[in-house]
């Protein structure tokens, strides 16, 4: 699975990338849904066992890691970069 910030044009990109190499669909999560337990775990349980692959903004992003390592998933890749003026995080989980 691949979860991107909708609200982040260059995230929604990136993600859009990253998905159409592994053949899925990405999924354009709120910055409300990324910032919320309810909606961090609600992205989490949609991919299962999957490995999950992120591209948001800092905080959503740390935020997003932190609730998925609570539940038991380990951090395979960190990855920050800047688009113009965007700083965004991208990073790799498995669930």
């Amino acid at each position: 699975m691949v979860v991107a910030q909708a609200e982040l044009p260059q995230a929604l990109a990136l993600a859009g990338g990253l998905a159409a190499e592994l053949g899925v669909r990405p999924v354009a999560a709120s910055v409300r849904e990324l910032g919320s337990f309810a909606g961090v775990t609600a992205l989490l349980e949609r991919a299962g066992q999957a490995r999950v692959i992120g591209v948001m903004d800092d905080a959503s992003a740390l935020i997003f890691q932190q609730i998925a390592a609570a539940r038991g998933a380990g951090l395979a890749m960190d990855s920050h970069r800047r688009i113009g003026a965007v700083s965004l995080v991208s990073f790799a989980i498995h669930t």
